[in-house]
């Protein structure tokens, strides 16, 4: 293994963990929105497409940096910028709708009381 595709794989290894925990922080005991550094605050479902897009993300970095073989599912190469585009359009999405919810978007996050009034 070459120190570029040392590099790489530990790249990769970083951003799959950190998808990871972000996916066990979305589901979270509270239900309550969070708030992101320069983001805001954000709902779970921002926080799990965020989690998704990291995991799939460092997936691919291993994949194409990697020692060849070592993984044979991917997108094709001249494809791969798609996979990274597609994430980040995918986060910046749930962003956007957060912002375009405001405080009506806090109020779906919430655990309901009671099962409804008769």
């Amino acid at each position: 293994m070459t120190a570029q595709q040392a590099v790489g794989v530990a790249l990769g290894v970083v951003l799959f963990v950190i998808g990871f925990v972000l996916l066990a922080v979305a589901r979270r005991l509270d239900g309550g929105p969070r708030s992101w550094p320069a983001v805001g605050r954000v709902s779970t479902a921002t926080e799990t497409a965020a989690g998704i897009a990291l995991v799939f993300a460092g997936y691919h970095v291993v994949a194409y940096l990697g020692p060849p073989g070592w993984v044979t599912f991917r997108v094709p190469v001249d494809l791969a910028w798609l996979v990274f585009v597609a994430g980040g359009a995918a986060v910046m999405a749930c962003i956007a709708t957060d912002r375009a919810l405001g405080d009506a978007g806090d109020e779906q996050d919430e655990p309901a009381d009671d099962f409804g009034s008769v």
